[in-house]
């Protein structure tokens, strides 16, 4: 796993990447936020919507991209 943190003029970018498989197509946009569905064997499927509100209460943005090379690659943006 990854992080980073970038200074920009109107917020904070923290970048968290990782190398593991990556998010199936399927799964991508709306689908991964929705809740209630998981790859993982007991999984809630509840931990990326929660992230997700959590972020937007606080004026940001939470974005799920695949990472080059592979993997899965998170940013977060929140307003300075």
């Amino acid at each position: 796993m990854r992080l980073s943190i970038e200074t920009l003029p109107s917020s904070v970018r923290v970048s968290i990447r990782d190398g593991g498989s990556g998010i199936p197509s399927v799964l991508e946009g709306p689908a991964l936020t929705r809740g209630l569905f998981s790859t993982k064997p007991g999984g809630s499927g509840l931990g990326l919507p929660i992230a997700q509100k959590i972020v937007h209460e606080h004026g940001g943005t939470l974005r799920l991209e695949p990472a080059p090379g592979g993997g899965t690659l998170a940013l977060v943006e929140l307003p300075r």
